[in-house]
């Protein structure tokens, strides 16, 4: 089975544009692959399959598949469209015959890694952890606003007693959406915008 290595098509999409196509089919002149596993369903991931000769090009079933995906598709995984994302990861594998699918919660933490969290972390309390932003481009929709976060938080905090610690990225828009909940909850949340590692 041939595998394309190293290339996010969102990404990639997201970063250059229509251009992105252009070289997209550039870079997959000449070549061929078994299967290509289309595991995000979203119209520009699948106008960027076009570009990429597979034989077989699976996809979600119709009925979990949005953006018109299974029109791109060459053959659908089998199994429950009502399960978590996750899941429908595995539902790939079976489909290609692969059983041994894992799930491994078992990832490594160094020494400095257990003292941030320690130094962070109230002992013994419920932690609710927002990582405010979807996404980094401004004006993007799917980021939910920081008034609705704040709202959240301060239910967290005052129904049951959580503490609540905001995550996410260095950028100019994860930064200003970590103050901007904080400025508007009661419960002032646990910063750590731009200072946490994945």
């Amino acid at each position: 089975m041939a595998i394309l290595p190293g290339l996010s098509l969102s990404s990639l999409i997201s970063l250059k544009g229509w251009r992105a196509y252009h070289d997209l089919r550039k870079r997959m002149r000449g070549r061929r692959f078994d299967v290509l596993l289309q595991m995000q369903a979203s119209l520009r991931v699948s106008i960027a399959s076009l570009f990429i000769p597979a034989t077989i090009k699976l996809g979600f079933y119709k009925v979990g598949a949005i953006d018109f995906q299974w029109l791109f598709t060459t053959h659908r995984i089998n199994g429950n469209p009502r399960v978590h994302v996750l899941h429908s990861f595995f539902q790939f594998l079976e489909t290609l015959w692969i059983k041994e699918g894992v799930l491994r919660w078992d990832i490594p933490l160094s020494d400095a890694d257990r003292e941030f969290a320690a130094r962070n972390v109230e002992s013994g309390r419920s932690i609710l952890v927002i990582s405010a932003c979807s996404s980094r481009r401004w004006r993007n929709y799917r980021n939910w606003s920081a008034e609705n976060y704040a709202a959240v938080a301060d239910y967290a905090a005052e129904r049951y007693g959580m503490q609540v610690i905001l995550t996410g990225g260095e950028t100019p828009l994860e930064v200003d959406y970590g103050q901007r909940i904080c400025q508007l909850t009661r419960c002032k949340p646990h910063n750590l915008v731009g200072q946490t590692t994945l």
